[in-house]
C-alpha cells in the first residue's frame, strides 16, 4: 500500500513520520521509520493536544447533550424497524 503525504499538513511537523509508520504497518510502531520523533516529544505534544481540547470544550457554547437528541435517536429506531 502506498500513501502520498500531503505538502500542508496542519498539525505538529513530525506528523509526516507518524502518518508513514501507520502505512508501514498498524502495529509496528515507530522503531523503522526514518525521522522519527522522539518519544518525549510525542508525550510532550500529546500534553499539549489534550490541554487544548480541554480549553476548547470549557469554553465551548455548544451544549453538552444535544437538543435533538432524543427525536434522532426515535427517527434511527424507527427506521431500523421499518
Amino acid at each position: 500500500m502506498s500513501y502520498e503525504v500531503p505538502e500542508k499538513l496542519d498539525g505538529p511537523d513530525h506528523l509526516p513520520a507518524l502518518i508513514e509508520a501507520k502505512v508501514l504497518g498498524e502495529h509496528r510502531g515507530l522503531a523503522g521509520v526514518p525521522h522519527r520523533p522522539a518519544p518525549e516529544r510525542l508525550e510532550a505534544d500529546l500534553a499539549h493536544r489534550q490541554e487544548e481540547l480541554r480549553v476548547a470544550r470549557e469554553t465551548s457554547d455548544l451544549p453538552e447533550h444535544p437538543p435533538a437528541f432524543e427525536a434522532v435517536h426515535e427517527f434511527v429506531v424507527e427506521t431500523r424497524l421499518g
